[in-house]
């Protein structure tokens, strides 16, 4: 799978210093690499060529020159004087610091992903709840969501970057997940929750996304097609999760649940790369977050809830560019909302689906 790449407003966000250059189909920042927060490995620019090619498209750009000269006084020896060179000349030591690695030539998106995914209509649902026969609503409102969601979940899906119809059903500490098997990413988790007293799991959560051990290793080298290839994927099967995500999918994730675990989620398929700020209820996002989470574990003497938790793409990867989170405590009261799931340098959205909710108390 292709890395994810923060959007230039991110990283612009990230390193006010930093230089874009704005080609057709992409856009290259130019960021110190002293104050770096990533080694960037698998979204640089590193050959030299390459580098020459793009940066003397920008020879004659003025503000290009000038922001490219403030890098190489902060933090190179390059030029020490670049201030009185032309501006072929900084150009010529922009590449010589790139190349050396004091600065970096990292690829990002020209701009976030704007594309607008549709919401499950949860009012809609109930009406029709409302107006089925009688037996179906006999049978409760629960019983109609857990016969209607997989297919409203399905169709929504469908509409993202890169589903495939490859979607199987499955059940995992009594929640029901769905699955697309030809993407490997959760399309969605659901079900009455429930109370778990347990303890977390630190050492099975510890290996997700951790660091290889010995057998997995060997496995590594002998399935890599050359010594090369072998030693980059080792190279990168020892680095812990976290690192692995600075370099793959940028900062700010954590072990995030779909269902949380004190609502009685699992591990494993339940797990997936949560926006910390958010995970963690450090922002208002964050902390309405945190109190849907809270709002779905049982009490005793109180009437169960459902909770839906439904991950929006817009890439080919397994991380959600958002999460639309559903309380629903009866066909009269509903309660959704759709959370940021990547850095926004600022912007309320993750580049994705708008903040939004709903009650139809």
């Amino acid at each position: 799978m292709k890395p994810y790449r923060e959007d230039v407003p991110s990283l612009s966000a990230q390193y006010p210093f930093g230089v874009v250059l704005t080609l057709p189909e992409k856009a290259i920042i130019l960021i110190p690499a002293r104050s770096s927060q990533s080694s960037y490995q698998d979204a640089r620019i590193l050959d030299e060529s390459s580098i020459r090619r793009i940066l003397w498209t920008f020879r004659a750009d003025f503000t290009v020159v000038n922001g490219i000269r403030r890098l190489l006084v902060d933090e190179t020896s390059f030029a020490s004087h670049p201030n009185l060179l032309t501006g072929h000349q900084v150009v010529e030591a922009a590449i010589a610091a790139t190349v050396a690695g004091h600065i970096f030539a990292v690829v990002a998106e020209p701009r976030p992903e704007q594309r607008a995914h549709d919401a499950i209509n949860y009012l809609r649902l109930a009406a029709r709840f409302f107006s089925a026969d009688p037996a179906v609503q006999e049978a409760g409102f629960f019983a109609f969501l857990y016969r209607e969601l997989p297919r409203l979940c399905c169709d929504a899906y469908a509409q993202m970057s890169s589903a495939t119809d490859q979607i199987v059903q499955l059940n995992d500490q009594g929640y029901e997940f769905l699955f697309d098997v030809g993407a490997e990413r959760v399309v969605a988790a659901f079900g009455i929750t429930r109370y778990n007293p347990g303890s977390r799991d630190s050492a099975r959560m510890a290996g997700f996304l951790g660091q290889a051990g010995s057998t997995d290793l060997q496995r590594i080298i002998l399935q890599a097609g050359s010594a090369q290839g072998a030693r980059n994927r080792l190279e990168k099967a020892q680095l812990t999760w976290r690192d692995r995500f600075f370099q793959a999918y940028g900062h700010h994730y954590d072990r995030g649940h779909f269902i949380s675990h004190r609502q009685g989620g699992g591990l494993d398929i339940n797990l997936f790369p949560q926006l910390a700020d958010i995970n963690q209820g450090r922002t208002r996002l964050g902390a309405e977050y945190r109190a849907m989470e809270k709002a779905c574990v049982a009490k005793h003497g109180v009437d169960p809830v459902f909770c839906c938790s439904r991950p929006i793409y817009n890439d080919d990867s397994w991380v959600p560019v958002a999460l639309e989170y559903a309380v629903i405590y009866s066909a009269q009261r509903i309660e959704f909302r759709t959370f940021p799931n990547r850095p926004s340098g600022g912007r309320r959205n993750g580049g994705g689906a708008d903040d939004k909710a709903g009650d139809a108390a």
